[in-house]
């Protein structure tokens, strides 16, 4: 399972992922200043799912109808890496074979996954 880590991610968030073995690219690396549309399709292309702070990704795929391997959207009201870590680990044992083709957004407590429409028009 392959991660895109947006710019706003913080980096003890990167660090610890590939601690657990992930394959995560930071955009901060590889996509540095980049928009939005361009991190979503580098996310695509490379069959990456995003992790991101930034709620403009929601309205991308599901109004703009973008495509995504995926999304983790973290919406946390304290905006602490470690609490961030916990929850993602979390979501990573017991939810991992949901996040291809899914939106989830996770924040203290809670997770919710859904799937990301194919665009059949």
């Amino acid at each position: 399972m392959k991660f895109l880590a947006d710019e706003n991610v913080e980096w003890p968030i990167v660090v610890q992922m590939r601690q657990w073995g992930y394959d995560v690219v930071s955009a901060r690396e590889v996509l540095k200043g980049s928009d939005d549309d361009e991190i979503l399709n580098f996310s695509f292309e490379e069959k990456r799912i995003l992790i991101t702070n930034d709620t403009d990704f929601g309205a991308m795929i599901y109004h703009q109808k973008k495509e995504s391997p995926g999304v983790i959207l973290m919406r946390f009201a304290q905006e602490s890496p470690m609490e961030k870590i916990k929850t993602l680990e979390h979501l990573l044992k017991f939810h991992k074979t949901k996040l291809a083709c899914h939106f989830t957004t996770i924040s203290e407590g809670q997770i919710r996954i859904r799937p990301i429409e194919a665009d059949t028009g």
